[in-house]
């Protein structure tokens, strides 16, 4: 007797496609989920290798942070000045110490104002083998995707709060001057101020900022890039996740004094 292979009918090829799909849109929700949660850890574990550089450069140069300013780095008028080399800022300072590429150098002769031609040198901000580095590197948030350039700041990971510098905040027409090192010690309670986070900037910007959107919807300080919440790294090397609400809710905001180092600190 011959027997006749039988395939199958539309029916049971459409009733195979929907349990696919239920299954799949079952099982996204946790996908993400898992993945999210990783990206949130190894956010994590970038923020804690940035706060291991700073102590390396802090214990190099007589226990103070890098200045966050190019015209503190290249022109000496003070203690604060003199104690640090003419990097600045943490890409530049704190890069070296854990095997990431310093971004850029100065480019002779050295000049009083910030003039760009005399900071960096063009050329290597378009690099590839630049792009390449630093999307391995620790200054990259792992959240981030798409084409987000060649250095380490402009809203593509993470910035320092200005308030660790001396004078703290931003202030006297953005004319620099929070931009001077100051010393880790004369910080008080350094477990609760905020020193590195998520950001769309190069630094954190202002208590009066924080929670505020800004042009395209973004923030000036990113506290609900990871699942409505962010890392932050605080100035004693430890890092803690928060949400964005919370960080709303308990943030230091001193009344009347908008510069103070007593501002922007979370317990």
């Amino acid at each position: 007797m011959n027997k006749h292979k039988r395939g199958f009918t539309l029916v049971e090829l459409l009733v195979v496609v929907a349990i696919t799909a239920l299954l799949i849109s079952l099982l996204l929700p946790a996908i993400n989920k898992v993945r999210n949660k990783a990206q949130v850890l190894k956010c994590s574990a970038n923020l804690r290798s940035i706060g291991q550089g700073f102590a390396l450069y802090v214990s190099d140069n007589r226990g103070f942070l890098p200045p966050l300013n190019s015209d503190a780095s290249r022109v000496p008028t003070s203690e604060q000045d003199i104690a640090t080399p003419k990097p600045y800022g943490m890409w530049n300072a704190i890069g070296p110490y854990l095997g990431q590429p310093e971004w850029g150098g100065l480019k002779l002769p050295i000049v009083n104002v910030d003039d760009p031609a005399h900071i960096k040198y063009g050329s290597y901000w378009g690099s590839p083998s630049v792009l390449r580095a630093y999307r391995k590197s620790v200054w990259m948030c792992p959240s981030l995707v798409g084409d987000l350039g060649a250095s380490p700041w402009g809203g593509n990971g993470y910035a320092e709060s200005l308030y660790v510098q001396s004078p703290g905040g931003w202030l006297d027409n953005n004319k620099h001057k929070w931009h001077k090192a100051r010393q880790t010690m004369a910080v008080p309670r350094p477990s609760t101020k905020i020193h590195v986070s998520e950001s769309s900037d190069w630094h954190l910007g202002d208590t009066s900022s924080v929670g505020v959107p800004v042009t395209g919807g973004t923030y000036t300080w990113e506290i609900y890039r990871h699942q409505g919440g962010c890392n932050v790294l605080f100035l004693d090397g430890h890092v803690n996740y928060y949400t964005g609400a919370s960080i709303i809710k308990d943030i230091t905001r001193i009344s009347g004094a908008p510069t103070s180092i007593q501002n922007f600190n979370l317990n």
